[in-house]
This record gives C-alpha cells, sequence and structure tokens, in this order.
C-alpha cells in the first residue's frame, strides 16, 4: 500500500481527528483477543515502526495503514492521550 500510494500528495491531519484512536481497532473480542502476547507484540511493532512514513487514510479519513506508527506519534506525545 506504501509504494502504491507514493505518488499521492501528502495532507497534514490533526491526531485529534482520527476515529479509531478511540475505538477497538486491533482487538475486535471475536477473532482477535488481547492477549499479554498479543499487546506484547503491538507494542514491539509500535516500538520498531519508522514515523517517516506516511499514514493512509481512506476516502472518509478511515486508516488503511499506519496505526502503529499513530500509537508512536502518540507515545511521544504528539497527541494529548
Amino acid at each position: 500500500m506504501i509504494r502504491l500510494s507514493a505518488e499521492l500528495p501528502v495532507t497534514e491531519v490533526s491526531l485529534a481527528s482520527i476515529a479509531e484512536v478511540d475505538s477497538v481497532y486491533w482487538f475486535d473480542g471475536r477473532a482477535e483477543q488481547p492477549t499479554v502476547r498479543k499487546v506484547v507484540e503491538h507494542a514491539r511493532l509500535i516500538g520498531e515502526v519508522d514515523t517517516s512514513y506516511p499514514v493512509i487514510l481512506g476516502p472518509h479519513g478511515g486508516v488503511m495503514d499506519g496505526m502503529h506508527r499513530i500509537a508512536r506519534r502518540m507515545l511521544d506525545g504528539y497527541f494529548d492521550c
């Protein structure tokens, strides 16, 4: 997806406008349960993510790719949690 979107225009969007940060995103309670192991896997991904890549949003503002990058920016203080 990153490669396919490389030529698209980049637009700054406030992290506060991304609704998914206040929703159940990775763990829906059916297929994916928030076990300690799964939380640690996501924490590892958040810690290792390259925030130089843009987040890819769909036409209605939904996150298509980049929720770990959003979480990293939140941890780094770019969004008032």
